[in-house]
């Protein structure tokens, strides 16, 4: 069963009553080996594994270790990745990246985007080792997505859920986190895909207010929250194709959850499970606590969701929302898009495929 939303739809979402569990701000250790320089050995240099681009000289990418920062020369000219690679420390990543076809760049350290960035081709995996967000995109930065595989290292086995077509039982990594947190622009172009994540953390808050002042915080790029299969997102995402899928979380949003703003034109978010009993938004949790201000919340900086197209299928969740779950004062706007309806247990109405808490206004 297919619904198709043609009809432009704003929906205004009061506060969830559920109380949100308070953040658990633990910063994980890193491992992985610093990387050995040699300036007298040009057969070391080129067996250097992190690579980049400059226009008209020798590219060089800028690698942060501890307190200290390093600049590691490529081993390949063009900012490509030409062989299977690993990045071993926590990387910035200040310039274009291309990844070979059928080549993988293995993660063993957060990198942390710098500037306007484009990311495409190849495969870019988490290391079994490694549990924390993959890519960071700081306030002020961009990362642009098109044609490259971002593989969380789950590994799906058990039984089929009739839901969302795979197994649930994971004997691969188990993340503490999703894959990607936005603060700064996240755009998702054709080609892209986001996929096998288990942001297995089971405490953390999307948002803590202080009562003293009513503000909220959000989570720094050390919380670890349960919230976030592939991407947890603070700025603007952008989604204009591309797949997110097979992704799991703890407690919401398995494929984005998110507290800034999405506009999607295009794309499929399909196969994610948002497990537990209160695991709302398969595809997507939505939380307007940034618009909880007692003013009006519409403002350019309001938190909001738009889309305009793209296909929701085989999303689960254990509580509200198989497609799109929209809480705590979200902005929802539906003007396009074609939602697969997964009901299978009883408490139907909680697991359509999108689920909004309203009360008249």
């Amino acid at each position: 069963m297919a619904l198709t939303a043609a009809l432009a739809l704003q929906f205004t979402v009061p506060a969830f009553a559920a109380q949100d569990v308070a953040p658990a701000a633990q910063e994980q250790g890193k491992e992985g080996e610093n990387e050995q320089i040699s300036k007298d050995s040009e057969e070391e240099t080129k067996e250097q594994t992190i690579k980049g681009e400059t226009p008209a000289t020798e590219p060089t990418t800028q690698v942060t270790t501890g307190d200290e920062a390093i600049t590691i020369t490529p081993q390949s000219e063009g900012g490509v990745i030409s062989e299977d690679t690993e990045w071993t420390d926590e990387t910035t990543l200040a310039e274009n990246l291309t990844i070979a076809e059928e080549k993988t760049l293995t993660l063993k350290g957060q990198v942390t985007i710098s500037g306007d960035v484009t990311i495409s081709g190849g495969t870019i995996k988490r290391d079994e080792a490694f549990e924390d967000y993959m890519i960071v995109v700081p306030e002020g930065s961009s990362l642009t997505l098109k044609d490259v595989k971002i593989d969380g290292g789950a590994v799906w086995e058990g039984s089929e859920d009739a839901t969302i077509g795979r197994g649930t039982e994971n004997s691969g990594v188990k993340a503490t986190s999703a894959m990607i947190y936005n603060f700064g622009t996240l755009t998702v172009k054709s080609g892209t895909i986001l996929e096998n994540n288990d942001n297995t953390t089971t405490s953390g808050a999307i948002a803590t207010k202080d009562e003293e002042t009513g503000e909220y915080t959000f989570p720094s790029v050390t919380d670890k929250v349960q919230f976030g299969g592939a991407v947890l997102n603070g700025g603007l995402m952008e989604i204009s194709g591309g797949t997110i899928r097979n992704n799991n979380v703890g407690w919401r949003g398995a494929g984005i959850a998110s507290y800034g703003k999405i506009e999607m034109t295009g794309g499929t978010i399909s196969g994610n499970y948002a497990r537990n009993s209160w695991g709302d938004g398969g595809a997507i949790y939505l939380s307007g606590k940034k618009n909880d201000t007692g003013e009006d919340y519409t403002a350019s900086n309001a938190s909001y969701c738009t889309i305009f197209d793209g296909n929701f299928t085989k999303n689960k969740s254990d509580g509200a929302g198989g497609a799109v779950c929209a809480d705590g004062y979200s902005i929802l706007y539906v003007k396009g898009g074609t939602f697969g309806v997964h009901l299978k247990t009883t408490q139907q109405q909680q697991r359509a495929a999108v689920s909004m808490y309203i009360v008249p206004v």
